[in-house]
């Protein structure tokens, strides 16, 4: 009896110790997957970072523009307000002579 006790102990142990082998490599197995996903997930953190920058790079470049483009429109939109003003003063003065010879030319 004492030699198959042993032997049942011995089975069961080596039972109990595959299935710790079994759940380790289960466990490294998913490590590597997780660590897969976290390599990807940095590969597209990555492309987000140079995406956003390119479009920083952008923004950049058209407040650039939208501030030239703001001057000469500024500076036009003065001068058809002073062009506006002396042609009314001009057809101002035109009626007051106008009127102030009695409607003759």
């Amino acid at each position: 009896m004492n030699d198959d006790s042993t032997e049942r102990y011995t089975h069961e142990r080596l039972e109990r110790m595959e299935l710790k082998m079994d759940r380790l490599l289960e466990a490294v197995a998913h490590i590597a997957r997780l660590e897969e996903r976290v390599g990807q997930s940095i590969l597209k953190t990555d492309h987000l970072e140079n995406d956003v920058e390119a479009l920083r790079q952008r923004v950049v470049a058209t407040e650039a523009q939208l501030a030239k483009s703001s001057v000469y429109a500024n500076l036009a939109e003065r001068g058809v307000a002073q062009l506006v003003a002396l042609a009314g003063a001009a057809v101002c003065g035109a009626l007051f002579s106008y009127f102030r010879w009695g409607g003759q030319l």
